[in-house]
This record gives C-alpha cells, sequence and structure tokens, in this order.
C-alpha cells in the first residue's frame, strides 16, 4: 500500500503600513514579500 506524505508550512508573518513578509518557521526561509497597496508579490 503506497504511503502519503501531507508537508504543512507554517510561516510568521510581519507587516508594517507597506510590507507584508512571510518567513518559514522550519528554516528561516523568505517566502513571500508583498506590498499592501498593490498587493504585488515581489518573492514567492
Amino acid at each position: 500500500m503506497a504511503q502519503k506524505l501531507r508537508v504543512i508550512i507554517k510561516a510568521i508573518e510581519l507587516s508594517n503600513s507597506i510590507l507584508t513578509a512571510r518567513i518559514d518557521e522550519m528554516g528561516a526561509e523568505l517566502k513571500s514579500l508583498k506590498e499592501k497597496s498593490t498587493d504585488t508579490e515581489y518573492i514567492w
């Protein structure tokens, strides 16, 4: 029987009036950087 692997990625979110940053808890890897006014994502 095949085994299933489920990965749950948790991230810490930091934000100010301009940007929101998401950082992976497991490896301190920056996951996302978005400009709030346009919702433009620069890193994913």
